[in-house]
């Protein structure tokens, strides 16, 4: 069911309607039956993958909560973690293993070496999903959130469908708390959710999708086409992605504020970026702030020499790179986006 189909334009005000209508002891069972049935639409065995992420992350670290050695703390989390972390590679990065398996050894599928690929089906969100699961278990961890109250409400952190398929990423620190409480329906939130969440309808539908019909011809077969052409949509690829992302969003955090949830805001106008360190904080605000709290300062941020500090922004937009799809452009991409935010740096070592 996606943002933009009729099911969704039927599908989210009943779940409003219905929602406001229940006694708020039922409230958030009800906001947790319809984003399983919400991601079981997809496909079914998909359901069952969510389901191990929350029973899992849940249970251990509320595990790792309850003992005192630091070291069976840190036992659990690697088990929330590494859980999460397989997941996503079987799924997500498996297939591309093989392929780069055997495209480095030469191999034949008639030769020993060969390794033949599952044909596994990408689960909807999995991207999403485990990285929330994973801040989740490291926050805790670390003593910046107290753990859930009971596996209900973090099943519906982990599950609340206007984001659990396209983002944003919500934070523990942000949400989990919201998931305890009850909510009345309140004029004031109608109108700015509706506008938010029609807005991203627009960007999505009338913007994304147009542009995305004009210049996919182009990408499929480029070599028919002359430069300018390439160059055009190439610019225009920018607009689209954006426009289909930050759609997305609006459209996440429109209805969940119509629900009355504060879901934080994903994109902040990236492209009057002066640089692209200053893009990347402001696009996907909720991806690139995980990067930076869970992978740049776990490596020491800037807290190092200046060249380990280097290394640490490498590893980390690299990373993003490979998060965004698992193929050689995205390696490509991520490493150039790497060497350039290293290179911004490194100038910003000597102002003028």
């Amino acid at each position: 069911m996606l943002f933009n189909s009729v099911q969704y334009l039927v599908f989210a005000p009943l779940v409003i309607f219905l929602y406001f209508k229940l006694p708020s002891k039922f409230q958030k069972y009800w906001l947790l039956a319809v984003s399983l049935y919400f991601y079981a639409i997809f496909k079914i065995p998909f359901l069952l993958l969510l389901i191990y992420s929350i029973v899992l992350t849940y249970c251990a670290v509320k595990w790792m909560d309850s003992v005192h050695s630091k070291f069976i703390k840190l036992l659990f989390l690697n088990v929330a973690v590494w859980g999460n972390l397989f997941l996503l590679y079987v799924f997500k990065y498996l297939d591309f293993s093989i392929h780069a398996w055997n495209l480095f050894t030469n191999s034949k599928p008639c030769e020993p070496s060969y390794v033949f690929s599952t044909g596994a089906i990408l689960p909807m969100g999995i991207s999403f999903f485990t990285l929330q699961a994973i801040s989740y278990a490291v926050d805790v961890y670390r003593g910046t959130v107290p753990r859930a109250k009971n596996l209900f409400q973090f099943g519906l952190f982990l599950s609340f469908f206007p984001q659990l398929v396209a983002g944003p990423i919500i934070r523990a620190q942000d949400m989990l708390h919201q998931f305890l409480e009850s909510y009345t329906f309140k004029k004031e939130n109608l109108l700015p959710g509706i506008r938010q969440l029609s807005w991203g309808l627009y960007k999505k539908t009338f913007v994304a999708d147009p542009i995305s019909i004009a210049i996919d011809p182009i990408f499929s077969n480029p070599g028919v086409y002359d430069s300018i052409s390439l160059m055009m949509a190439a610019f225009l690829f920018s607009f689209q992605i954006y426009c289909d992302f930050s759609g997305y969003s609006d459209v996440a955090i429109g209805t969940g504020r119509i629900l009355g949830y504060s879901i934080p805001e994903n994109f902040a106008r990236p492209f009057l970026s002066q640089t692209i360190t200053e893009l990347w904080r402001r696009w996907h605000i909720s991806f690139s702030s995980w990067l930076r709290d869970y992978i740049y300062i776990s490596l020491g941020g800037n807290r190092v020499s200046v060249f380990r500090a280097y290394f640490n922004v490498f590893i980390t937009t690299f990373v993003s790179g490979i998060w965004h799809g698992a193929d050689w452009n995205f390696i490509i991409w991520g490493a150039c986006h790497a060497l350039v935010m290293v290179l911004e740096r490194f100038i910003f070592l000597f102002p003028s």
